[in-house]
């Protein structure tokens, strides 16, 4: 009776091992690719759409966290504007893709000095990153340089 159970454990275990290798690999073949637009101006500051079309090329159905998006000067360390963080999943069929719309406020405190750093580099850099899986235990991730 015990290597019954010895053995449905480890067939468990061997189970839960593969399918976390699955969503590991999974991890690394989703694609996205980038685009800015400058939704409108107000009073508070300059709103921008980053429109992001992620790829699942796998043949796996998958739910991801909605993204967090972070945008940086080339060479800057820290973010110059960043999403709001916003609840919710986006669901991707096997072998499709979807474009998700990420609006990003960026504070005229900010915008002032971005015309001539954006002048100098004529790129920004776009951080993606969205989590899946057990507990959000995988993280997509991407940083891309865009051109304005």
């Amino acid at each position: 009776m015990r290597s019954t159970v010895k053995n449905i454990s480890s067939l468990v275990l061997l189970v839960i091992a593969v399918w976390l290798y699955h969503l590991y690999r999974l991890s690394q073949q989703l694609q996205a690719f980038n685009s800015v637009k400058i939704h409108n101006l107000d009073s508070q500051g300059i709103n921008t759409v980053i429109n992001t079309t992620i790829k699942n090329p796998t043949n796996t159905r998958l739910s991801i966290t909605k993204p967090f998006v972070s945008l940086y000067l080339p060479g800057e360390p820290t973010p110059f504007a960043s999403s709001l963080l916003k609840q919710g999943k986006v669901t991707f069929e096997p072998d499709s893709q979807s474009v998700i719309s990420t609006e990003i406020p960026i504070v005229y405190t900010n915008a002032l000095s971005l015309p001539m750093k954006l002048l100098e580099s004529k790129a920004i850099e776009i951080e993606i990153t969205a989590r899946f899986g057990l507990f959000k235990l995988f993280r997509f991730y991407k940083k891309e340089r865009v051109t304005v």
